[in-house]
């Protein structure tokens, strides 16, 4: 059974039904999926540390699904609208790169 909004996309839409099969929506909480999100990102870490592309994208994978999750359990829609507004967000910000990070201007969004 796949979720049915032609606002999903269709992996976020199979990702959902994915976890409505297994109750996750019924049991799991913010923190139980930012703990998740924390060991997910560990091990994408670990993998990055190995130097292995292929489990590296794997683990990405999984920070996604973890993201996608807690997207849809939260009420926001999909993963993709929210990247939408953070990008909306930081498009026409202004700044520059400082120890391999972006510092926005001094300026309100």
């Amino acid at each position: 059974m796949t979720t049915q909004n032609p606002l999903i996309p269709p992996l976020e839409q199979q990702i959902i039904s994915w976890a409505k099969n297994r109750k996750l929506f019924e049991s799991a909480t913010v923190y139980s999926q930012l703990s998740k999100l924390h060991e997910e990102i560990g091990e994408w870490l670990s993998e990055v540390n190995a130097n292995n592309k292929l489990k590296e994208k794997m683990e990405l994978g999984d920070i996604y699904v973890v993201l996608t999750n807690l997207v849809y359990s939260r009420g926001f829609g999909s993963f993709e609208s929210c990247g939408q507004l953070a990008y909306d967000k930081i498009k026409n910000r202004s700044g520059h790169m400082e120890n391999g990070s972006f510092v926005k201007d001094n300026k309100t969004d």
